[in-house]
């Protein structure tokens, strides 16, 4: 079942038709199959593998604010780009939710190994980052409340919820 909310909450402001007609003028960007990947708050794209992800991020990023869209992006995987509603992530869902049940932020544990975890990874929450993790989280070592596993997978959500048993 849909959450009436946190639709009118994603709405807000959400322009895809927009973003899809700015992206489409970035040649190292093509969208992923539309199979499974693009859905209703989310624009998947590959980037060109020989693209310069230092340069063509803070690009697409110039050009989507230029047109004063609202957007997130969240970029994964070395080669994955997701366009979100500004107001749209895995931690913002989560904090949402958080909020709506009166659940608090620090009784929340998440995992992930990947960049399109990264904001349900961050702030209040604790995370759990497993040993088969990439390396754009990498540079979130050394944050508070976040536990980087040997394991990987499934044993280092595991080894994590261990270590945080260990310390309540």
């Amino acid at each position: 079942m849909t959450d009436q909310g946190w639709t009118a909450h994603l709405s807000r402001n959400w322009k895809p038709d927009r973003i899809r007609g700015v992206l489409g003028g970035v040649p190292e960007l093509a969208p992923q199959d539309e199979e499974g990947t693009q859905r209703p708050y989310k624009l998947s794209y590959r980037l060109d593998l020989d693209a310069d992800t230092d340069e063509l991020l803070p690009r697409i990023h110039g050009a989507l604010a230029s047109e004063r869209l609202w957007y997130t992006l969240v970029f994964s995987h070395g080669c994955f780009l997701d366009v979100l509603p500004y107001r749209g992530g895995k931690g913002k869902a989560i904090r949402y939710l958080s909020h709506k049940w009166s659940i608090p932020l620090d009784s929340i544990i998440t995992a992930g190994n990947s960049g399109n975890d990264r904001d349900m990874l961050t702030g209040s929450l604790r995370g759990i980052v497993v040993g088969n993790h990439e390396s754009e989280l990498a540079s979130l070592r050394r944050t508070p409340h976040i536990y980087f596993a040997r394991e990987e997978r499934a044993r280092g959500v595991i080894e994590g919820l261990e270590r945080y048993l260990e310390n309540t």
